[in-house]
């Protein structure tokens, strides 16, 4: 059975893990498996970011976009 978990607490878990709290720490005291947090949110997130990033960068070179 799968859980919902909202958008904050991912963004919130993912922070803490950017600040140096492990991945093995973080699922222990969420109950979330390592691999959904590494694989599934903080990659996702990754992508996010860089896809605002690429748009951004594309945008300042070709600004008619």
């Amino acid at each position: 059975m799968s859980t919902k978990y909202s958008a904050e607490f991912k963004k919130e878990t993912i922070q803490r893990y950017e600040k140096g709290v492990s991945i093995k720490v973080l699922s222990q005291e969420l109950g979330v498996s390592q691999s959904t947090i590494y694989y599934c949110w903080y990659w996702l997130h990754i992508e996010v970011n860089f896809q605002d990033f690429f748009d951004s960068l594309l945008y300042r070179i070709i600004p008619c976009l």
